[in-house]
């Protein structure tokens, strides 16, 4: 049973390479399990998992140069979780590739590159009103803190250890309606509860899982950092970041031109369908044709791309995007906003 289960032991790192640079380096116990991975089973015939010198080629994104080192790995990965989700029954909708990583991964722990800490995949974390929830009548001694990232196994036997086990049952009744009644059950049974209508649900805004899916740039099909390090790691979610995304939302719309209005309600229109650039099929969302943080205008023109592609291009353009708004400005419509226009008329003149 989930709630039962340990992180694996894993052999020692191996010392043969230099894993990591300067901006994240690898810790041991991340590069024994990278190692590990790929002598298992289940991972044993992914392609491009090593180079030529046996080093572990971990993240492949999408646009290596055509020759350069497993160039092509990104496309023949995708293609291998596509015969795992057919040999497991899993359809291809939605975020099926995360659904194969979860159930196909041998041990469901994965260590923290960053740090090194071992962290369930499963929906096992509270989330911080989660945590809140949970506190609500705890003694001050007894207070969960999310910074402790304890999972919900782990939770019930803090709330349990208490001489009289009645409050901690109510603790979890409050922030799961779905346990209700605990009754008299013990702390293993109520962990059992929670495994089955808690855990294996997914109760997304209540609970995380240990490390976010990431496939198939990331070799396990996970990002490397886990939660106890994603808000140092993922550059997009820092503490900082997160505190000023309004103050740059709104700059933002100062200082660029076009249709906010109608292309913040097109925006939130993208649904299931096959991505243009990487022929898979998921969920879909609206790419600016023109990155507005390049000086273009928040306009109505879209491409519908996948989450995967939209993340890995970034704010990079392609020739196709340059001949996309190049046709536009044919119609005499503008595509870039007024602190860049000159730019892109001498880069670009019509």
């Amino acid at each position: 049973m989930e709630a039962d289960s340990q992180p694996p032991v894993l052999p020692r790192p191996d010392a043969r390479h230099n894993h990591g640079d300067s901006r994240r380096a690898w810790s041991p116990e991340f590069v024994s399990y990278a190692y590990a991975l790929v002598a298992s089973d289940e991972y044993r015939d992914m392609p491009c998992t090593t180079d030529e010198d046996g080093k572990v080629d971990w993240t492949i994104p999408t646009g290596r140069a055509r020759g350069s080192k497993n160039w092509d790995g990104n496309q023949r990965r995708k293609d291998w979780w596509r015969e795992k989700a057919a040999d497991l029954g899993i359809r291809e909708d939605g975020h099926w590739i995360s659904r194969v990583a979860r159930e196909l991964h041998p041990w469901g722990w994965k260590p923290c590159q960053t740090c090194g800490r071992w962290m369930r995949l499963s929906y096992s974390y509270p989330t911080a009103r989660t945590i809140a929830r949970l506190n609500e009548g705890l003694d001050e001694e007894d207070l969960l803190e999310l910074s402790d990232f304890l999972d919900i196994y782990e939770i019930a036997d803090h709330l349990f250890s208490s001489s009289d086990p009645a409050p901690a049952r109510r603790q979890l009744e409050s922030a799961f309606p779905e346990l209700v009644p605990l009754a008299s059950l013990s702390v293993d049974e109520v962990k059992g509860e929670l495994e089955a209508k808690v855990v294996k649900p997914q109760l997304r805004g209540r609970l995380s899982p240990g490390a976010m899916s990431n496939p198939p740039d990331r070799l396990d099909g996970f990002h490397t950092y886990n939660l106890c390090c994603r808000s140092t790691q993922d550059t997009g979610r820092t503490v900082e970041n997160l505190r000023t995304y309004g103050v740059d939302r709104r700059a933002f719309e100062h200082w660029s031109e076009g249709n906010w209005e109608a292309a913040n309600v097109l925006m939130n229109q993208a649904g299931p369908g096959e991505c243009p650039l990487c022929g898979e099929f998921s969920k879909l969302s609206a790419d600016h044709i023109g990155p507005i943080s390049l000086g273009f205008q928040h306009s109505v023109y879209f491409e519908a791309i996948c989450v995967g592609c939209n993340s890995g291009k970034n704010n990079r353009m392609r020739f196709r995007d340059i001949t996309a708004l190049r046709a536009i400005e044919e119609r005499n419509e503008s595509v870039v906003s007024w602190q860049a226009r000159s730019v892109w008329s001498r880069v670009c003149p019509r």
